[in-house]
Parts: structure tokens; C-alpha cells; sequence
């Protein structure tokens, strides 16, 4: 689950300190799996994610770490070189290729996927899941099967927004609103 995942990365990064590697902290979220839960029943909707879960450490390494929270799945991809993450990415993006037979024929699925990177975004577990949500809620407002990378941009982005609704709130209370209306004329 998602605290044994953090747990497990802290002895992950001081091992990627060791050799000068990154890790690229990786949330995969089902596109939306509600509907098909409702649709085929929550015993089809277990059954896809044992099958996706298989699909995913049939691409991991040994080294690399997976874990699942609801439809979420959390990786911890270790890695030298950015193609070498780009492949891995590619790799991810096939999975959404596969059909899913055994649960529902042809039935294919996407996921949308969140990503910050260690040390480069991040230095420890909790802010770089954090920092891999932010871009994961990204990547669903882009649409189904995006993939987004974590960046400044993103956070700065997401403060504006708290802020804004944080001050019309405000505004409201204190009756700072004020109503024009705007005649319409057909002459």
C-alpha cells in the first residue's frame, strides 16, 4: 500500500545516492474506474486491477518498487539516463494497448500518470508523492492516458488558484460583490 511504498523509498534514495542514479516516482490512476466497477461489478473491477498490476511488474525490474491504493498504483523507477526513463514511460503507455479479455472482451483501459523525479524535484518520499499527485491532477485534466511530469510551473500554478478561491470567498463574506446588469435590446 501507499505508506509501505513510502516507507520503502527512503532506503531506495540512499541507495540512488549511492549511484548517482534518480528515481522517477511514478502514480498510475485508472481512467475512470468508478464507471467500470459500476458497469461489470466490483469482482470484474479486482480482477482488472490484478491483471493491470501483473501487466505492470511484467515491465519493472526486480529493483524497482509497486505498490496500490484503490486504482492508484505507485512506482519507484530507478534511473541513470533520461532515455532510459522516456523507454520506460513508452513502456507504460503500451499498457493502455492491451486489451483486458478476461474481465470483459475488448475491453481496453487507460490510466492517466503523475511524475516527480528525485533529487531533481524532490529530496525526500512524502514530497515527491505529493509533488507526483500535482502532476498526476494535471494529467487528468488534460484527459484520459496523459502523462505528466512535476514542475514549478504546476505547483505555482495550483497556489494561484488556492489563493483566488481563497480571496472570492472572502470578497463574498465581506459583500464585496457587486450586480450590473446588462440590457439586452432588439431594435
Amino acid at each position: 500500500n501507499e505508506h509501505y511504498f513510502l516507507s520503502m523509498i527512503a532506503s531506495q534514495i540512499a541507495l540512488a545516492q549511492e549511484q548517482n542514479s534518480k528515481i522517477a516516482i511514478c502514480i498510475l490512476d485508472i481512467d475512470n474506474f468508478t464507471a467500470i466497477n459500476t458497469t461489470l461489478g466490483y469482482k470484474h473491477g479486482d480482477l482488472l486491477l490484478q491483471e493491470f498490476s501483473k501487466k505492470l511488474r511484467s515491465i519493472l525490474k526486480n529493483t524497482q518498487l509497486l505498490a496500490r491504493n484503490g486504482d492508484e498504483f505507485f512506482i519507484a523507477y530507478s534511473f541513470t539516463d533520461d532515455m532510459t526513463l522516456t523507454a520506460f514511460v513508452d513502456d507504460l503507455k503500451q499498457l493502455s494497448v492491451h486489451h483486458y479479455d478476461t474481465i470483459s472482451e475488448g475491453l481496453a483501459i487507460s490510466f492517466c500518470t503523475g511524475i516527480a523525479i528525485i533529487p531533481l524535484d524532490c529530496e525526500n518520499a512524502d514530497d515527491c508523492v505529493q509533488k507526483s499527485k500535482v502532476a498526476l491532477s494535471e494529467a487528468k485534466k488534460k484527459g484520459y492516458g496523459s502523462v505528466c511530469f512535476y514542475s514549478e510551473k504546476l505547483f505555482q500554478k495550483n497556489l494561484e488558484k488556492i489563493s483566488l478561491e481563497k480571496e472570492l470567498r472572502r470578497a463574498l463574506k465581506n459583500g464585496e460583490f457587486i450586480l450590473h446588469y446588462q440590457p439586452k435590446i432588439d431594435i
